[in-house]
């Protein structure tokens, strides 16, 4: 995909060289870094750019990737998630409260749409033709969580 036209008359850069980084948000986090480090090799984008984990974190998992991106060469931040703001207890049974799904999506940038993808087809937005050309050209698969829970996505509950 490509950004808009330069007032100089170059070539339009992509979206991958005018953005600062990327957000992870669904998918194996370790594998995200790596797929996302083999994209930026491939057309030639060396410098550090930054990646923000927001999908099921806790401080164990946001410490873990921390290590993994900035071994893969990317500046590591993190985003509110669903753990950080669903891990309530109650006092009753001493049970973890059960997640929500409301999230606020970007629909347009620079006058162009917008498209987010993930790895539970529910959760992708925008043009489905889009996302079906980007989830091809990035690998990018459908998986099901464990037992079709999202809590247990890339772990055991409370993790």
């Amino acid at each position: 995909m490509k950004g808009s036209e330069q007032d100089n008359g170059a070539k339009p850069r992509s979206y991958a060289e005018v953005f600062a980084g990327i957000r992870q948000d669904s998918g194996d986090p370790k594998k995200y870094v790596e797929d996302a480090r083999r994209f930026y090799d491939s057309i030639g984008i060396t410098g550090k750019k930054a990646i923000i984990f927001s999908d099921s974190l806790n401080v164990d998992r946001c410490l873990e990737y921390k290590v993994v991106a900035e071994e893969a060469g990317f500046a590591p931040s993190f985003g509110v998630g669903t753990f950080f703001t669903n891990d309530f207890v109650y006092k009753s049974d001493g049970k973890k409260s059960v997640p929500l799904n409301i999230v606020i999506k970007l629909s347009r940038a620079g006058g162009r749409p917008a498209i987010k993808i993930s790895d539970n087809i529910g959760k992708n937005t925008g043009d489905s033709k889009t996302v079906a050309e980007v989830k091809e050209r990035l690998g990018y698969m459908e998986r099901d969580w464990r037992d079709g829970n999202e809590a247990l996505r890339w772990g055991k509950e409370g993790d």
